[in-house]
């Protein structure tokens, strides 16, 4: 039996953790900066709302970016709660 398998048996309430994933780099689009007009770069390092539309119009999609984007932001976390679910289910009040 696994630690979380026994702490879970036990309802060993002190026993609380939270799984937090940052994955928000990982958009799936390219963008090369060098190809951005001058005043474009100057409004993101001011960080202006408006340099986010002109990253926008500047990004490119690429196949292998949005592959990775769905294999990061979908599957991998998809994969998480797989693993961790029979635990979850354990719990008095299972929660995600």
């Amino acid at each position: 039996m696994t630690f979380l398998q026994e702490q879970v048996k036990q309802n060993d309430l002190s026993f609380v953790f939270r799984l937090q994933v940052n994955n928000a780099a990982v958009l799936g689009i390219f963008v090369d900066l060098q190809d951005l007009h001058s005043s474009t770069k100057e409004s993101i390092e001011k960080g202006e709302a408006s340099s986010f539309f002109k990253l926008l119009d500047a990004a490119v999609e690429d196949y292998e970016k949005t592959e990775e984007c769905l294999n990061i932001n979908y599957y991998g976390t998809k994969k998480v709660i797989d693993a961790l679910k029979p635990f979850l289910q354990l719990s008095h009040s299972p929660e995600l």
